[in-house]
Parts: C-alpha cells; structure tokens; sequence
C-alpha cells in the first residue's frame, strides 16, 4: 500500500506527506468487501498450522494465552501461536495490572506497523494542508528493553519503532529520542524544539501524559532553557579528519574538526565542552582500545583540534593542483 497526487507517479518509497489518496497494490480501493474477504482468508489459512488454531479459533483472555507466551520467552520456536517466527516481544504499558504483559510479534507485524504510522499524517493532512511546510515538536522517549530467557527482545512497541526509524521532520535528534535517561531526553527535546520554534507547525506527544511532562518541565526548567539558547554556540560539525601521533609515548589519536558556528562567531567554544566530546567519543571506542587505554596505558587520551574554517577546501584545493 501506498500514498499518490492524481496525476503523479505513486511510489511506495518514502511518501511525502501531502500524498493523501490510498492505493492497495492488489488494484485500488475499490471492492473492500472483496478485499476484506481476502484478508480474513488470508489470516485463517497461515494460522492453520497454530496448534491453538488446530480446531476452532479461540476466543480467549490474555491469562489464557500466558502459558504459551512463556513457553515461546522461555525459547519454544514451536508453532504454538503463530505460524511465523517471533521476532521479539512488544510490552505492554502495565497500567491495567500493574506489570507488563509480553506480546509476541513478528516482524510483518513490525512492518505493518510501519505502515499504519505513515498513513497517519497524511491523514490528518486532509484536515490541516499545512502540516508538510514544517517540523513537529512531538516528545518521545524510549523505555527499557530486556532479553526473555530465550533470548527474545522485549521492549514498548514504539521504542521498536524509534529504534528503527527517524523522522526528519522532528525537531529532536534521533540521539536525543534514545536516551535512556529521561531528564537528559527531555531537556534536549525541549531546547531543540525551542530553538526551532520558528520551524514548528504542531505540538504533540503518543501520550497525553508525556505532553503534561514537557509542559511541566518547561514550567520548572523554564531559565535554565532561557540561559542555554541565548549563550549556545549554534556549532555544527561540517568535516573532520584524524591520524595517530606517534611523536610521543604512548601514542594518541588526534582528531581535527572544521566546525561552522551559526550567528556570531566571536564566542569560542569552551574547553569543557571539547573536553565532554572527547568523553563522549572514547566511550563510543571498542574494548580493545578501552583495554589499551585503561589496562595496558599503550593509547594515550584522545585529543581534538579545531581549524579554521575552509580548511579542508583549501588541503583539497592543495591536493589536486
């Protein structure tokens, strides 16, 4: 299925959000009884081979089914409620029993998904035309995965989503979405969505509560937000390059960053925070390096050093004259 103006070429690749007319690639929207017939056919015969289904198909509570779902955590590939591989596990939110409830999902499900998360803004682009000439403000955070004594992943559903995809018409960093530790996830969020405001065309959040969250968080850390964006340094990273200096023992790697600064670019950019990147890149390094970092003392720290602008033009420019 996918998304198509009249009179443009459909693509199932990567839909623009104004698309809004629905074509199913088994001939259009036409006959949905038919389609509908198809489906429920379609669900019935791969479930044949599902010992729940060897009879009639049950109509049962999730209590029913929980001694299966742990046989299947436990590590069982048995057919036992599915005809297809379990992939990982989606959890629940607990919120009705106060614990989560595994449920087991294969990875056309994850994919169907997918697809029924980009029908929703073409949707409600029939309502509001303008939701395609900006960016989103919306507030998501990944919850805590953990592995089934099988091996199995079990995790939120739309932490599975996020894991897997970035919308780049969101004003916060796919980094920033991932971050286990929701005060950092926040924080940035809400500073980037802040510095984007002239950007932004809606506000919104999966959960109600999440948005409250943010509101909350704004109403506290409101100066802090304030401070950031009026002395930020507005840096991107727009090339780099890095060698090994062996001048000195141990050795060290030297990284060399050309870094662009929006606005004003008397402000240098503090020590400290050169210092955090080189924390925040030696930490990314396998375990070999970190064993010849810590145990053996055969790497020495990592250094950076910032040149002056177009200075790798000018090395290139240099290099093929």
């Amino acid at each position: 299925m996918w998304f198509s103006i009249p009179g443009s070429r459909a693509s199932p690749v990567d839909p623009p959000l104004s698309m809004i007319t629905i074509h199913h690639p088994d001939g259009g929207g036409g006959n949905w009884q038919a389609l509908t017939s198809s489906t429920c056919e379609d669900t019935v015969s791969r479930g044949a081979p599902m010992w729940k289904c060897s009879g009639v198909i049950p109509v049962v509570m999730f209590e029913d089914l929980k001694p299966d779902i742990d046989c299947i955590a436990e590590g069982d590939t048995s057919p036992i409620l599915c005809s297809q591989t379990i992939s990982e596990f989606s959890t629940s939110s607990g919120t009705s029993g106060g614990e989560w409830k595994l449920i087991p999902t294969t990875e056309e499900e994850i994919q169907r998904r997918f697809l029924l998360d980009d029908l929703a803004m073409p949707l409600m682009n029939q309502f509001n035309p303008d939701l395609d000439k900006g960016k989103a403000m919306r507030f998501t955070f990944r919850k805590s995965e953990f592995k089934t004594a099988g091996g199995i992943v079990a995790q939120p559903l739309l932490t599975i989503i996020n894991k897997r995809r970035h919308n780049k018409n969101y004003t916060s960093p796919h980094e920033a979405i991932l971050c286990q530790d929701s005060y950092p996830s926040m924080y940035t969020q809400l500073l980037c969505g802040l510095c984007q405001n002239t950007q932004v065309v809606h506000i919104g959040s999966t959960f109600a509560s999440s948005l409250l969250r943010a509101i909350k968080f704004l109403e506290k850390n409101w100066a802090l937000l304030c401070r950031d964006i009026r002395m930020g340094f507005g840096a991107t990273v727009i090339d780099y390059t890095s060698r090994a200096d062996t001048s000195s023992i141990p050795g060290h790697c030297i990284i060399y960053w050309e870094i662009h600064q929006t606005g004003s670019t008397s402000t240098p950019i503090h020590s400290s925070v050169l210092e955090e990147c080189c924390l925040i890149i030696v930490e990314s390094l396998n375990s070999v390096n970190r064993q010849g970092r810590t145990t053996v003392k055969s790497i020495g720290p990592l250094e950076i050093k910032v040149v002056g602008m177009g200075t790798f033009d000018k090395l290139m420019d240099c290099a093929i004259s």
